[in-house]
């Protein structure tokens, strides 16, 4: 049965220690049909409809990008699994200019938690080391999230991709030699 009313989702993050990040704590958000989620491999996303499972009477959101797509993707994703998805709420404006904040002093408060900010971190770490990154998976690990950050603080401040990574690049300016993958991935962050 169809369900379009809001319906509350409460999920339970993994202990700090589990997790290793102070800030984890609950995520509670109301998600009804019409809203936006964010993820930050396949973008943006519309919340196409909210339905109820008659046998086991779980809550389960269909999802579908807003970039037009040829492939016409639709994600389908219990409510029990929508916190492990990479689902979230887009950040607001204030989290956005907290994140390119971010990038110039590299303190960040225990309370900013979340997928936006856990990228953020992984470039910051990257950007500050010396090593270049030689495995495969790690480096597209960097890119997505090079490119998954943009595109959401893009979409939030109501800029493009292109001048978020600038902003982040220019921002990253106290580090004395920012890693070439990372600024290899800056500079690729409209690429395909």
């Amino acid at each position: 049965m169809a369900n379009d009313d809001a319906v509350e989702v409460t999920g339970e993050k993994e202990s700090d220690q589990e997790t290793g990040n102070p800030g984890a704590k609950r995520m509670k958000a109301t998600i009804a049909k019409h809203d936006l989620l964010f993820h930050s491999t396949h973008g943006l996303c519309r919340v196409v409809a909210v339905t109820e499972s008659a046998q086991s009477a779980e809550i389960s959101y269909s999802l579908l990008p807003v970039s037009s797509n040829r492939a016409k993707v639709r994600f389908i994703i219990p409510e029990s699994s929508l916190e492990n998805s990479g689902f979230s709420k887009p950040i607001s404006v204030k989290e956005a200019h907290a994140i390119l904040e971010y990038f110039k002093t590299g303190d960040k408060k225990d309370s900013e938690c979340g997928q936006a900010w856990t990228q953020s971190v992984m470039i910051w770490t990257e950007s500050c080391g010396k090593s270049s990154v030689k495995d495969a998976r790690k480096r597209q690990r960097l890119e997505r999230s090079v490119k998954g950050l943009a595109s959401e603080l893009a979409f939030v401040l109501k800029i493009t991709a292109r001048e978020i990574a600038d902003r982040i690049q220019k921002n990253m300016g106290s580090i004395a030699n920012i890693n070439p993958l990372v600024l290899a991935a800056l500079s690729n962050v409209e690429k395909d």
